[in-house]
């Protein structure tokens, strides 16, 4: 799996982490309020959104130093 495909799947699954902890309490799963157990939730899909964009943007590859480059082959 390539690291862009593996950052947009940790990006949805950050996504419907986030998505369940603020809909908990309109599809019954919650009680009244923004419960500890929702916003923990809540933190842990923003942080897996983080981590996925991180993980599937391009890497900036900086070419070896000059002395390094002839051992490459």
């Amino acid at each position: 799996m390539s690291r862009r495909r593996a950052g947009l799947l940790v990006i949805v699954v950050g996504l419907l982490a986030a998505l369940l902890a603020v809909l908990a309490n309109p599809l019954g799963i919650g009680h009244s309020g923004f419960g500890w157990k929702q916003v923990t939730l809540l933190a842990i899909g923003a942080v897996l959104i983080v981590a996925g964009v991180a993980l599937a943007l391009p890497s900036r590859h900086r070419e070896p130093p000059e002395e390094l480059r002839h051992m490459r082959g």
